[in-house]
């Protein structure tokens, strides 16, 4: 079940908050855990290289397996790699009229999207959807 999401910065940067850590990881890999009070380990994972603005996270098909993702989702579940991209809300591959009317239909409250397709449609990642992700789709269509 999903129980939330917590994004902790392991960025040795303590006096940013109690969200940072007084470590931080390395880019070349290395190794981490999470435990309770009782330092009883919940999780762990040990990891290699990584890049800039390249998260990696569970599968989203399988928890058990750990992967790169284009597309970092911080606070929020990881997506999958077959994401359309900022805009094409139904995942046809345009951006037209259409998502526009799925974004209308959300923002009503008339209509369910999946968890892709809200991050399609936050075009401007400000973590909801709303009047100016839709005038900002409108204006992909027109192509200003």
């Amino acid at each position: 079940s999903d129980e939330g999401h917590i994004l902790i910065w392991a960025d040795e940067d303590q006096e940013d908050g109690p969200l940072h850590t007084n470590f931080r990881l390395s880019a070349s890999g290395e190794s981490i855990g999470l435990f309770d009070p009782y330092l009883n380990l919940i999780d762990e994972i040990s990891f290699n290289v990584q890049s800039d603005d390249i998260s990696y996270g569970r599968s989203v098909d399988d928890p058990e397996e750990w992967q790169f993702f284009e597309i970092p989702t911080p606070g929020s579940s990881n997506i999958e790699e077959d994401w359309c991209g900022f805009g094409d809300v139904n995942c046809d591959g345009s951006i037209n009229i259409l998502d526009v009317v799925q974004l209308v239909g959300f923002v009503l409250g008339n209509e369910e999207l999946d968890e892709n397709a809200q991050i399609a449609g936050d075009v401007n990642e400000d973590g909801t959807i709303d009047v100016l992700d839709i005038i900002l789709v409108v204006t992909m269509i027109l192509d200003y």
